[in-house]
């Protein structure tokens, strides 16, 4: 747990480890303890996990942007972002950014942590890039008529028919 994160203090270290112990037995656990098992089975890998950076954020990225957060950062240390070709990084400051979708599919975010006592580690975060709503207007007898539906994640392109005619593509 120091070794991911130094900055830990020693009771911080036995809080995580209890709070991620396993609770087995059958014992009856109050505030989080028993007498026969103490906090129960050390499960070492939800402590590690409990500390280790991760990218928190919508699975989903749409044309008005999604906000993304690493979480567990040492205070030592600072971020980069970026980003697959689907999506742009229109903020960031710290452990926060926010991307926007320019295109639609499966896509990533990658957060390079700088640690000057670590060196830098990257982690990613699979999202899908959603073009957002989609509208169009045509005339449509006896009047103008404006469709609109929610951007589906894997279309690239949309082709709008009326009474089985071809009015409009966007792509």
């Amino acid at each position: 747990i120091k070794r991911i994160n130094p900055s830990i203090s020693n009771d911080e270290v036995r809080t995580i480890l209890g709070n991620t112990a396993d609770k087995v037995g059958g014992y009856t656990y109050l505030n989080g303890r028993c007498n026969e098992l103490g906090f129960g089975r050390l499960n070492a890998f939800a402590a590690i996990q409990s500390v280790y950076p991760a990218i928190s954020g919508p699975s989903l990225v749409c044309t008005s942007g999604s906000t993304y957060t690493v979480n567990n950062i040492p205070s030592d240390d600072s971020v980069l972002w970026s980003s697959s070709s689907n999506l742009v990084n229109i903020s960031s400051s710290g452990d926060t950014a926010v991307f926007q979708a320019n295109g639609s599919g499966s896509g990533q975010i990658w957060a390079t942590i700088v640690s000057p006592e670590c060196g830098n580690t990257t982690i990613a975060l699979t999202v899908m890039a959603s073009p957002g709503p989609i509208s169009i207007d045509f005339d449509a007898p006896p009047g103008r008529f404006t469709a609109m539906i929610d951007g589906v994640p894997t279309a690239t392109s949309y082709k709008w028919y009326c009474d089985g005619v071809l009015n409009s593509s966007t792509s």
